[in-house]
């Protein structure tokens, strides 16, 4: 499984973050929607699974998916 340092150096145009940090971000109200999308990257490669802000959603992918890749607008 690929570190986030290892993703980052793909030079995706997005950020990329834990499940845990995401959801810290979402708690804090640091995220918004309007013009901002993601999905989740499952160590390897990026999924087509797009994050919707809703911790149920993201703490029920996150056992599955480690990293979500943010792109803002």
């Amino acid at each position: 499984m690929k570190t986030i340092d290892e993703i980052m150096a793909e030079k995706l145009t997005c950020d990329v973050f834990t499940i845990s940090e995401f959801l810290e971000m979402l708690d804090m109200e640091e995220l918004y929607d309007i013009n901002a999308y993601g999905y989740y990257h499952d160590g390897e490669q990026v999924t087509d699974n797009k994050v919707w802000l809703n911790r149920e959603d993201i703490v029920e992918n996150g056992q599955k998916y480690p990293y979500i890749v943010w792109h803002t607008g």
